[in-house]
């Protein structure tokens, strides 16, 4: 009975103190998002004006008399000219013809053109990385843990020994 309680003893205590493991893991995520916008303007106007005029006459049976008259200075100046002579001229027509004519031109052009645009690019990644580590060295287990343990082994084997005595 003696080498069971020893062999039992031996086995709980080699079952939690055995080999652990650990297990790291990594994760990685990337999100990117690139914007480009474009907008172009143009603006083109022209604008033309143009007036012209012309008038013209047309006359029948056209007179014209040249007058000669003397024109004498002022007898107050002390000018030693003679008198000037200048011409009055009369002038006579028949059945006079007036033609007129106007022409006015305007025009105007517009050229407007307008152009957005939108790109845009998203682009998500993600990377998980697992590492799993397997050790056989000793690693002390919590104490707590160790006392519940031996109490339980010393009832165990208190009552083994109380039973096999009566």
């Amino acid at each position: 009975m003696k080498h069971f309680v020893y062999s039992l003893l031996a086995v709980i205590l080699l079952i939690h103190t055995s080999c652990h493991s650990t297990k790291n893991v990594s994760s990685t995520e990337a999100a990117d998002a690139n914007t480009i916008a474009t907008s172009d303007i143009r603006v083109s106007a022209s604008k033309l004006d143009s007036a012209l005029s012309s008038m013209s006459i047309e006359l029948d049976s056209f007179v014209i008399t040249a007058e000669p008259i003397a024109i004498t200075p002022c007898p107050d100046s002390a000018s030693t000219r003679s008198a000037v002579i200048a011409y009055r001229y009369h002038i006579k027509a028949n059945s006079a013809t007036v033609k007129g004519e106007r022409k006015a031109v305007s025009r105007a052009t517009g050229d407007t053109l307008q152009q957005d645009s939108l790109a845009s690019k998203h682009q998500h990644s993600s990377a998980r990385s697992e590492v799993s580590d397997k050790t056989s060295v000793y690693k002390p287990p919590d104490l707590t843990w160790i006392i519940i343990i031996f109490i339980v082994i010393a009832i165990i084997a208190f009552l083994i020994l109380w039973k096999t005595r009566k």
